[in-house]
């Protein structure tokens, strides 16, 4: 039995296959999937990507594949996508009759994306966005009505708005310098990734979050202070850094259940009374009249 020509098949894993129906245009509303993977035939130079007469696409995975010189590259997609995977997409925008309301899962790692869309779409079925490391990025689409939104990751980029987000449980901020304060978070938040943003405090709402299980706020250089308010933050990993607060003059508790707290190139002046010093298996003498929690390593080195 002959196999069907590339451009009448249901999914497309060769890539070789993959580039003849791309030149040639020879895709049709049959195929539904496309996985390709440029490391069996390298950068393939290519001036049209369109995929719009696969009108049935749902699934399309490029890899890291700008297909050759990115300045000509002309790119059109079907509407019917739900999962659409481009690493280093090499355009400054998404195609203009490109509309996005059927997206479940967009994922954009390194791309030169400026904005994505010229106006606000339809993201009503979004559930996954990842834009880390686009940092020529200069503005994140109107996710207000994207309620599905479980997982952003914006790391290296711009922060955004996420505070109708209540399904939202993972967020990645972590080197969007401009985020100076952090908005009101949404209450099913699991894990927030600040690390080297520029923000000036720790809101308490973030402190006393029941829910978070990961919080990394590691090279904060600007942040002064921690939430006077009751920490209820339940860290499984049982560890807890304040590596690179720079300005971080004092606070008041820690994270509940610590074994491991580190604290490197600080300015702390004053540890909390409550921290029982005694507990610890290794604690440096010079710190001991400071006094300090109920964990087995204090890692204050450079401090």
């Amino acid at each position: 039995m002959l196999r069907p020509k590339p451009g009448k098949r249901s999914r497309l894993f060769i890539a070789e296959d993959i580039c003849h129906v791309l030149r040639n245009n020879t895709g049709t509303e049959t195929i539904r999937a496309i996985f390709f993977n440029r490391s069996k035939i390298g950068e393939p130079h290519l001036d049209c990507a369109d995929f719009k007469k696969m009108s049935n696409l749902c699934l399309l995975n490029l890899g890291d594949s700008s297909f050759g010189n990115h300045c000509q590259l002309k790119v059109s997609l079907p509407n019917s996508l739900c999962y659409l995977s481009w690493q280093e997409y090499p355009l400054k925008s998404m195609p203009s009759n490109f509309f996005p309301e059927n997206l479940v899962e967009f994922r954009m790692q390194g791309s030169r994306v400026e904005q994505l869309w010229n106006r606000d779409q339809n993201l009503e079925n979004l559930k996954v966005m990842d834009l880390s490391f686009s940092t020529h990025l200069t503005k994140v689409p109107d996710l207000s009505q994207s309620r599905k939104l479980v997982h952003i990751n914006l790391f290296g980029c711009i922060s955004s708005y996420f505070q109708c987000l209540y399904k939202l449980t993972h967020l990645d901020l972590g080197e969007c310098s401009n985020l100076k304060y952090l908005p009101l978070m949404p209450s099913n938040i699991e894990f927030l990734n600040l690390s080297r943003t520029a923000i000036k405090e720790l809101p308490s709402s973030v402190w006393s979050h029941e829910k978070i299980s990961y919080l990394d706020i590691r090279f904060c250089n600007d942040l002064r202070n921690l939430p006077s308010s009751s920490c209820k933050l339940k860290l499984p990993s049982s560890s807890f850094s304040l590596e690179g607060c720079s300005c971080l003059g004092k606070f008041s508790e820690l994270p509940r259940y610590l074994t491991v707290l580190e604290m490197i190139r600080e300015k702390i002046e004053v540890l909390p009374s409550s921290i029982e010093y005694k507990k610890f298996k290794y604690f440096p003498e010079i710190l001991e009249p400071m006094g300090v929690p109920d964990i087995s390593v204090l890692d204050r080195n450079k401090c």
